[in-house]
């Protein structure tokens, strides 16, 4: 995604863009190194690394970004390494709640998230991602128009989660309350 983001940054497309990569930091040796390789690879460029954001910080970050990347998996063969891909996208549902447009690798979960050209993109090669994120960056009406629809996507799962919640909670207040059969 830096490579990509560089690329489409050296070519103009996305002038006054900024790529935030937001996750964990290990501090295991070999993921040190690799973090380390990750930062000299984005210095100089509009690239930000934030580490364990707090929640408050996430949901800052969220209100103001417009398009969301996601590439778990890319570059991995789904037969023989299947816990390398995103299962379900709970980071994806997350960010089309808050308006963003998805642009997401095209494996695991994320087909069942993304519907493609209606409410964000699914991709499988590099250019693919760039190619669909200078679409968004040029085309604001386009941006907020994929942007509502994954908005109106993503209010099903909080749907679904408030059912699922009500039968939890019936289920057990049915369970203490039920009378006996004879």
């Amino acid at each position: 995604m830096i490579k990509a983001f560089i690329k489409m940054f050296k070519r103009g497309w996305v002038k006054n863009w900024k790529l935030i990569l937001i996750g964990r930091k290990h501090t295991n040796e070999a993921s040190a190194k690799f973090v380390e390789s990750l930062e000299k690879l984005a210095k100089s460029y509009p690239i930000e690394f934030r580490y364990d954001a707090s929640e408050e910080e996430l949901k800052g970050l969220l209100d103001r970004a417009k398009v969301y990347w996601h590439a778990t998996g890319f570059g991995e063969d789904p037969d023989l390494a299947p816990e390398k891909f995103e299962h379900f996208g709970i980071s994806t549902v997350e960010a089309i709640h808050f308006g963003i447009v998805p642009v997401v690798f095209n494996a695991g979960g994320q087909p069942e998230l993304v519907n493609h050209g209606q409410s964000g993109f699914l991709w499988n090669t590099i250019d693919e991602l760039m190619n669909y994120t200078r679409l968004l960056a040029e085309d604001d009406r386009l941006r907020k128009q994929l942007s509502e629809s994954a908005f109106t996507f993503s209010r099903t799962f909080v749907q679904e989660r408030r059912a699922e919640q009500l039968r939890w909670y019936l289920a057990r207040y049915y369970k203490w309350r039920r009378p006996e059969h004879n």
